[in-house]
């Protein structure tokens, strides 16, 4: 069985944004050895261009990013520097560029300043932008 349900052979993944959530959640709730690990990989990813440029300093974002021609995604586990732990993942069917990176650093934005404030002991996001420019 193939590790990606793909019935009309596209070659295109398919994994709903629920889906991302629910494994970033366990990520974060550190089961065992293995998520530990996957943990310390996504702390380091190096593309820190959609989501993370809408953090304030100190706040730490281990994540994954995904982009194709026309799609572009973000989604991880969200650490504020004062206290709280979030599940962010935005799915897109925006082209990958600039214009969209900026759109998602507008969403963390808008995200992280109500959360610090409410200092809540986390939550799970998932948004899914529809292919619009608006």
């Amino acid at each position: 069985m193939p590790l990606i349900d793909d019935p009309e052979a596209s070659g295109r993944n398919s994994h709903p944004a629920r889906d991302a959530a629910d494994l970033f959640e366990r990520i974060a709730r550190g089961t065992g050895t293995l998520g530990t690990l996957l943990l310390r990989f996504l702390r380091g990813q190096v593309w820190n261009t959609k989501l993370s440029a809408g953090l304030e300093p100190g706040d730490r974002f281990a994540h994954k990013t995904g982009d194709t021609d026309d799609t572009s995604h973000d989604g991880g586990i969200l650490e504020l520097a004062g206290g709280g732990r979030y599940v962010l993942v935005v799915y897109s069917e925006l082209t990958s560029n600039d214009e969209t990176d900026a759109r998602f650093a507008h969403s963390c934005g808008e995200f992280v300043p109500v959360n610090r404030a409410v200092r809540g002991a986390g939550a799970a996001l998932s948004i899914s932008f529809p292919n619009s420019r608006s």
